[in-house]
């Protein structure tokens, strides 16, 4: 089918109509959460098929949420997916669970925008995620508005975690230097300037290493992470 690999098909179920040819459904998972549905006649010719048409290319699937307490609200983010496009979404709450946007915040789009996470220093949010290679953040005011003009470089690395600590942040994820049968737990702290304050980042542990997630207890930060034996 066009635009679809067979190794991409997830479910293929075909409905006999009366002209002997069939309708032929299936939905083509095209990367994570990103399934959509198509609809094909096909018949006892010679190629070419029909290539297939789209059914429904589907609502954005929410994923990934975290939320932050702030001052006198709460601001949650998450990822969408839809059709190959996914945005870190924001969206600020209050103490009542009512909604303070009118819409969701767009925080960032494209291709790969994945794993936000969030915290709040007493003057500002900074929300981070990764691009499916780096970390990357950008500081937000209560009122939504944003602090920075761009997203801030922070690491290589994936799936971020955030603390605040006093003014400054940590920001915590795993990465695989280079090789991806190993994964690291990695940190580095930011500033509530939004400046990177450490040049390299720290490892905290050995391989292989997975949800990353930090906190400020007692006047330190703690980073918690899964240790598995492999990355099986």
């Amino acid at each position: 089918f066009s635009g679809a690999s067979i190794a991409n098909i997830e479910t293929v179920v075909g409905h006999p109509l009366a002209d002997a040819t069939y309708l032929v459904t299936f939905s083509c998972f095209a990367g994570p959460t990103a399934t959509d549905t198509y609809a094909a006649n096909l018949d006892d010719a010679t190629p070419p098929y029909d290539t297939g048409s789209p059914i429904s290319l589907a609502a954005p699937a929410q994923l990934q949420p975290d939320i932050a307490e702030g001052a006198g609200q709460y601001l949650l983010v998450y990822s969408s997916s839809h059709s190959g496009l996914w945005r870190v979404l924001a969206q600020r709450i209050d103490p009542a669970g009512g909604v303070l946007d009118t819409e969701p915040l767009v925080i960032d789009a494209g291709p790969a925008a994945y794993s936000p996470a969030a915290a709040w220093n007493g003057s500002s949010y900074l929300i981070a995620w990764d691009t499916g290679a780096s970390i990357i953040a950008r500081r937000m005011d209560a009122d939504g508005s944003f602090l920075d003009p761009a997203p801030i470089a922070i690491m290589t690395g994936r799936s971020p975690d955030v603390a605040a600590l006093g003014e400054n942040f940590l920001v915590a994820g795993t990465q695989s230097a280079s090789n991806p049968q190993y994964k690291f737990p990695v940190a580095k702290r930011v500033s509530g300037s939004g400046v990177v304050l450490d040049a390299n980042e720290t490892v905290l542990g050995n391989s292989f290493a997975n949800f990353a997630r930090a906190a400020a207890i007692g006047g330190r930060w703690l980073v918690t992470w899964q240790r598995n034996f492999s990355h099986d």
